[in-house]
């Protein structure tokens, strides 16, 4: 994939970050944005989010009209308890993406 300046997440200058995901499977990597906090609200559905606090694992579940303050340098990843639509604004610039695999538990 090509470098894109005017994505968020590849450039500084650009700000807060919206979007909105529909998701029918979990994810399949954990992420961390390490220049801000992450807000996501629940539009439709069950999710369940998993965050890495203090090296274990803490589970906030959300269903709609629900939301979630994802602290700035949390790794979280999420279970999709059933489809599920979502709003997250987050300072985009700099996150990271790791693949969960056989060896990360989740």
């Amino acid at each position: 994939m090509a470098f894109d300046k005017d994505n968020p997440a590849n450039n500084p200058k650009m700000g807060y970050l919206m979007s909105q995901f529909s998701f029918e499977t979990d994810w399949d990597s954990w992420e961390m944005h390490p220049n801000g906090d992450e807000v996501v609200f629940c539009i439709s559905g069950h999710i369940k989010f998993i965050l890495e606090v203090d090296g274990e694992q803490r589970v906030v579940e959300l269903k709609p009209g629900q939301y979630i303050v994802v602290p700035q340098n949390t790794r979280h990843t999420a279970k999709i308890a059933e489809p599920s639509s979502a709003l997250f604004l987050t300072w985009g610039y700099g996150t990271e993406n790791r693949k969960i695999d056989e060896n990360t538990s989740v």
